[in-house]
């Protein structure tokens, strides 16, 4: 019995937040609310390849001081394990170019509870992290 190999991702968020205390939100197609990023490049660090995607993704230049969250799922069927890492990123300028998403917004905080999110996480992670 050949057994199908697992695949294993680490998923990386930004948490950007601009100067009025919004933060920026992304959605692909007809999907629901997310924050930017993606899975963890190859032969690079986390903060290197956070710091990267938003780059390439939003033409938006940020550092990525610390991980603020962390979730983990496991897919039933599959059994395919996701670590995911939301980090807190220190944005340079609150410009940004949309044309790799569908929609991009900042979003203030009161209005994230009533948001549908693609991850549930999401939501929580922002919640929680400004419920400190």
């Amino acid at each position: 019995m050949t057994k199908t190999p697992r695949i294993v991702s680490i998923d990386q968020r930004a948490l950007i937040v601009n100067s009025e205390g919004q933060v920026l939100l992304v959605r692909e197609s007809e999907l629901d609310w997310d924050l930017p990023g993606g899975l963890l490049r190859e032969a690079m660090g986390w903060r290197e390849s956070l710091e990267d995607q938003i780059a390439e993704l939003l033409d938006m230049q940020v550092v990525g001081s610390q991980p603020v969250y962390a979730a983990d799922y496991i897919d039933p069927v599959s059994g395919d394990y996701t670590y995911t890492s939301v980090v807190l990123c220190d944005v340079f300028s609150n410009g940004y170019d949309d044309g790799n998403y569908t929609e991009v917004k900042w979003v203030d905080l009161a209005d994230i509870p009533g948001l549908a999110f693609a991850a549930f996480d999401m939501k929580e992670a922002i919640i929680s992290h400004f419920a400190k």
